[in-house]
């Protein structure tokens, strides 16, 4: 046989089983790599998202930082409540004092629409003996 010949040959031979090699070979690839993504690629990639969280310096800053602007935020809310209630009742401790008064009339300018001298509710106008008026018994 010469060397033409032999290599001839030998390719004729090797070329099926080529074939059935490689059609071989990519089943049992397949099936390894279904078995690399359902068990070993979760713990790889949980592996790698530890580690990256670990090395992470600013993960623990921006978990942190909400919270305290929100504390912020609600402490200067209720100073501003705080602030407003305090100026609020101050200007009507002001107003009340500042109220003009008559100088003739004692009991005048109170603003209560009676007559000065007179008490609230016009009692001094009721007859003597009738209920409520001067001069009636509690309870009769």
């Amino acid at each position: 046989m010469t060397a033409g010949r032999g290599a001839a040959g030998a390719i004729g031979w090797a070329r099926p089983r080529a074939g059935l090699a490689r059609s071989w070979m990519a089943a049992r690839a397949a099936r390894g790599s279904v078995a690399v993504q359902e068990s070993l690629a979760p713990r790889i990639s949980s592996a790698l998202a530890s580690a990256a969280r670990r090395l992470d310096p600013s993960g623990t800053r921006s978990s942190r930082l909400p919270r305290v602007l929100a504390g912020t935020a609600l402490l200067a809310a209720g100073v501003a409540a705080a602030t407003a209630m305090a100026v609020r009742s101050r200007a009507r401790g002001l107003a009340a004092a500042a109220a003009p008064r008559s100088a003739g009339r004692p009991g005048a300018g109170q603003g209560d629409g009676e007559p000065a001298g007179q008490p609230a509710g016009g009692g001094a106008r009721l007859a003597p003996g009738r209920p409520g008026g001067p001069g009636s018994t509690p309870g009769a």
